[in-house]
């Protein structure tokens, strides 16, 4: 029987968010090291063509046990309260259920001390490696309750207390690798991957080049710079650049009411704003992704966009579609301006407006080379190329401390 390894967490699994597609192929490059990889995902079961028997279901020859740890329904303030500090009690119940003794590691996906503490406190017993999967440093204002929320001290408390004391650790971004190994953490940095095998399968889609540039959003919007996208479409459309922005991820009614004051010039923009809904399966989103000439980014320099990593990257590059955006992260490491980006000097209406009207003055050729570098710089992306620091990281794991 193969030495296995669990991921546990704060994500859906095997679709919802893009955080299904990042431990689907990191589960992958694991499994072609050789070990059996098994999945126990927050959300609840919903996909009945996966179902083994009651508890367990199957896909992509991963099996995987939802642990129903995600709220389905509004909660009153205080029951609320009490069901976030109980997260993880579910998950904590199943592994309890189940023979351990071939299990060389837990990987923890999320920011929820609770959820962690009460994995510790089982690894430490079992004599089991866990390891954060850290992918976020919330902003305050990001968090339920804002600065003094209960969710802000908790992701405090993880990011500066729980995480650093980890034996080692798989981050998202160079930022968070130097601020684990500044605590002696062992890292893996890894950015979202995909398997690009599969993202290659979409059928390319002929873009038509009379008509509007399709500048497509992608996933959720709750961090990007509306006001700077939306003047700097405006702006565009003013100079005479014909565009369209297209909205897949999120819901019309509830962008409305998270832009707020920037409402006017959502309106004054009108049909060429428009809305896909949400999307759940990972195919289908490649194939909208596909549709579009580019994708946009805009977000602000802050400590929480440094130390995150937009995961719609690769899902543009892998269908030839390159990104209009500001360098945060390490977007730079990967992203070149005029091959597979239009890259804006700062986030600025200015700017936005200046790299839409650079992509709508390429001639045809000069589109499909666009696309063709955009497809090939997905690789950095694909599970494959990240198999052997994946395999040589966990090959150790038997000589780790439990935690503490």
């Amino acid at each position: 029987m193969k030495t296995q390894i669990i991921y546990v967490g704060l994500f859906r699994f095997p679709t919802g968010d893009a955080a299904a597609v990042n431990v689907y192929s990191i589960g992958k490059a694991l499994r072609d090291s050789g070990y059996d990889v098994i999945f126990a995902p927050g959300n609840s079961a919903n996909r009945p063509q996966d179902r083994i028997d009651d508890a367990s279901y199957t896909y992509g020859g991963f099996q995987y046990y939802p642990q129903s740890e995600f709220r389905t329904v509004p909660l009153a303030p205080l029951r609320r309260l009490i069901r976030y500090l109980a997260v993880g009690t579910n998950t904590l119940r199943w592994l309890r259920s189940r023979d351990n003794s071939k299990v060389r590691a837990i990987i923890f996906y999320g920011e929820s001390g609770p959820y962690y503490t009460r994995l510790q406190a089982f690894c430490k017993k079992m004599q089991i490696a866990l390891i954060p999967h850290s992918v976020e440093w919330f902003d305050p204002g990001h968090c339920v309750g804002g600065r003094y929320g209960p969710i802000r001290w908790d992701v405090s408390l993880m990011m500066r207390y729980f995480s650093p004391r980890s034996d080692r650790i798989i981050c998202i971004s160079s930022f968070l690798e130097g601020y684990f190994r500044n605590y002696g953490c062992r890292v893996l940095r890894l950015p979202p991957l995909i398997d690009l095998d599969l993202a290659r399968a979409v059928p390319s889609e002929e873009r038509d080049p009379s008509g509007p540039l399709r500048i497509l959003f992608l996933g959720s919007p709750h961090r990007e710079r509306w006001d700077i996208i939306l003047a700097g479409l405006i702006e565009a459309k003013k100079n005479g650049t014909n565009v369209c922005l297209e909205m897949l991820g999120t819901d019309h009614e509830k962008w409305l009411n998270l832009i707020g004051r920037n409402r006017n010039l959502a309106e004054s923009l009108g049909g060429a704003i428009r809305f896909h809904g949400y999307v759940m399966a990972p195919e289908a989103v490649a194939a909208k992704v596909a549709q579009c000439d580019a994708g946009i980014i805009v977000r602000e320099d802050a400590r929480w966009s440094r130390a995150c990593f937009p995961t719609k990257v690769p899902e543009f590059l892998a269908q030839g579609v390159p990104i209009i955006c500001n360098l945060t992260s390490d977007l730079g490491d990967y992203l070149k301006d005029g091959v597979n980006a239009f890259i804006m000097e700062r986030a600025s209406i200015g700017e936005v407006a200046k790299c839409l009207a650079r992509f709508a003055s390429l001639t045809g050729g000069e589109r499909a080379r666009v696309r063709a570098a955009s497809r090939q710089s997905a690789v950095a992306f694909h599970y494959k190329t990240h198999i052997s620091e994946i395999a040589s990281f966990f090959s150790e794991t038997s000589q780790m401390r439990p935690e503490s």
